[in-house]
């Protein structure tokens, strides 16, 4: 980087270099108002060591220069008009070859601008596009060089100028409303130099090094995150309006865009707070926004040596009953979690009793995610638009007791387990589009009761029960179990893993346990009230006809003994039309006529119900 210096008291112009200044004699027609090819060569090498690669030369290098020199000839020649001192200005732009554009671009890497750790600013002549622009210390060699010694308010210098060793004086600045405004579009360019950024499923987010991982940027996060990013001089630029704006210049360049490959290769690895860990053969590696995480693990993966777990271990223990399939399921759901795996349809509920420790193992999940990336979310709170936004960049959603919750629509809990797209509004805010990426789970006693019928039997599909049968006596809890589990989670971050790479090798199919099967058995008949009653209430058989009043009676007589759900009779109605070989119309019978269905016939009398 070469500085311009002026030195008021020789009367000198010169590169901060082993060149010599300017001649008493050029100096002497710089003052009348001359621009001589050797000022510009200056100039344009000042220049060059501040202007962005990605700007055009023409539309930003350009208006630089005619500003610097117009105001070298206003400054050194006050007697000289405007009109003039332009023309000048226009005359000397007009005479640069198309070889002086391309030597104002350099390349600058991100390294080499941090505008974070950075607190010196190197100043450009009025510069109309960025009065102060944010350069390495490395750079700028540990002072702050400002040309053209002259009075400056405080104002402006609490304003334009950041504090740090210097030498010289601050430059006069254009009143504000005479400076050029940057578009939105070179605002964006200018945060890029700055912040490592990726689009990640269609939403921008930026790289926090302190962190490991990314951070979303949709609705206010994004318009805190510019606000507070943006160099203090271009803050009178941002509105709302802008903010969305640059937010789009950012996501549509292509050269941040995540490929789906980047994204299918994380789910090889898992970031821990000291590194992340590869699944196949567990080696180590550093953070990097290559792997393109947005969270990282709270727990430091243990290096090599004694791993100390007997707490957790006898805590599991106790919830799996000695069951070796149980404490699998347990340890490969650990790892499902953990993991960056999200296309799996996969609904995990743990369900039992009280005091079974269900809501230990949810706190001690939302502790290793991080409460951060943690949100807890009803089954009925999917369903609503302002309430899903909150599942944006989680990893876990977790909610207890379930038990006599409603479930009235599905299609967005399916949509939430299949890694489908899905639209969500901030409450005042507009539409996001995101692809879920928390885990889903859910406990309580019971299932939860689903009002309406799922044909496609998608939900049990995704069904995962995780069985805590054995409760803790009041007296046999220990109050403090929770941190003295908590304390343990690196032996639980190495446990998991292993519990994961089990889960792959079973192709994502969590281990069989008689227990679950038994439960999700009942649950389907208890669901589907309406194909049980038809199993064991009824025949299906062409020339058989009953009414619709009558087959609905014995219909509410069958799900009251068997304390089943009893559908309403418009969703019993949709249901029985589906059954293949039934007929519903209008008919005669026994000298009555109804509307009802062809092809069946009920194989009980109704008094005989309170028998089966």
């Amino acid at each position: 980087m070469k500085d311009l210096l002026f030195d008021n008291n020789k009367k000198t112009l010169s590169l901060n270099s082993s060149k010599s200044p300017l001649s008493s004699q050029e100096f002497s027609g710089f003052r009348q108002g001359i621009v001589t090819n050797e000022t510009l060569r200056m100039l344009t090498q000042l220049i060059e060591g501040v202007i962005p690669s990605h700007f055009s030369s023409k539309k930003v290098i350009v208006p630089i220069l005619k500003n610097t020199i117009f105001v070298l000839l206003k400054r050194n020649n006050s007697s000289m008009p405007k009109e003039t001192a332009r023309k000048a200005t226009e005359s000397y732009i007009n005479n640069l070859s198309n070889s002086s554009y391309s030597t104002l671009i350099t390349d600058i890497s991100d390294t080499e601008r941090d505008l974070i750790s950075n607190d010196q600013y190197f100043t450009t002549i009025n510069n109309p596009i960025q009065p102060s622009l944010p350069l390495s210390n490395k750079n700028i060699s540990g002072s702050l060089i400002a040309l053209l010694p002259h009075k400056t308010t405080e104002k402006m210098k609490k304003n334009y100028f950041i504090k740090a060793k210097t030498v010289g004086k601050p430059v006069s600045l254009f009143k504000k409303e005479k400076y050029i405004k940057l578009s939105n579009h070179e605002i964006a360019e200018l945060l890029a130099i700055n912040h490592k950024f990726a689009v990640i499923n269609q939403n921008l987010h930026y790289w926090e090094p302190a962190l490991g991982h990314f951070i979303g940027l949709v609705g206010e996060k994004s318009d805190m995150f510019i606000r507070k990013n943006i160099p203090n001089n271009l803050k009178n630029l941002i509105t709302a309006r802008s903010v969305e704006e640059i937010v789009k210049w950012l996501i549509s360049d292509k050269r941040i865009t995540t490929s789906n490959d980047s994204l299918v290769q994380r789910k090889n690895y898992i970031p821990f707070k000291n590194g992340v860990v590869s699944i196949n053969d567990l080696s180590r590696h550093e953070h990097s926004p290559s792997f393109y995480f947005t969270s990282v693990i709270n727990a430091h993966y243990p290096s090599a040596g004694v791993l100390r777990g007997e707490t957790f271990e006898s805590f599991m223990d106790q919830v799996t009953g000695g069951s070796k399939s149980e404490y699998w399921r347990l340890q490969e759901l650990f790892g499902y979690v953990l993991s960056e795996i999200r296309d799996v349809k996969v609904l995990p509920f743990l369900i039992g009793p009280k005091d079974s420790c269900k809501s230990i193992v949810l706190k001690l999940l939302s502790h290793m995610v991080g409460e951060q990336h943690c949100s807890s979310l009803s089954l009925e709170q999917m369903n609503q638009s302002d309430y899903l936004c909150q599942l944006f960049a989680k990893k876990l959603n977790t909610f207890g007791e379930i038990s006599e919750i409603p479930v009235k629509r599905l299609d967005t809990l399916k949509k939430l387990s299949g890694g489908d797209p899905l639209t969500a509004r901030y409450l005042y805010g507009k539409p996001i589009k995101f692809v879920n990426q928390a885990a889903l789970l859910f406990a309580g006693n019971f299932l939860p009761v689903i009002k309406g019928m799922d044909r496609s039997n998608a939900f049990i599909e995704r069904l995962e029960v995780f069985s805590f049968e054995f409760q803790v006596p009041k007296d046999k809890q220990d109050i403090y179990l929770f941190k003295k589990i908590r304390d343990e989670k690196s032996y639980i971050a190495w446990w998991a893993l292993q519990g994961l790479q089990r889960w792959i090798e079973n192709n994502h199919q969590f281990t069989k346990s008689e227990t679950v099967e038994l439960i999700i058995q009942d649950y389907k008949i208890t669901d589907n009230s309406v194909q049980s009653f038809l199993d064991r209430c009824c025949i299906l058989r062409a020339g058989y006809k009953e009414y619709n009043s009558v087959l609905y009676e014995a219909y509410e007589g069958f799900c009251e003994k068997e304390n089943l759900v009893v559908k309403s009779t418009k969703t019993f109605h949709k249901s029985m039309q589906d059954v293949a070989g039934l007929r519903h119309h209008k008919f005669r019978k026994e000298g009555s006529n109804g509307n009802g269905y062809d092809g069946i016939q009920l194989t009980l009398k109704e008094e005989q119900y309170g028998d089966l």
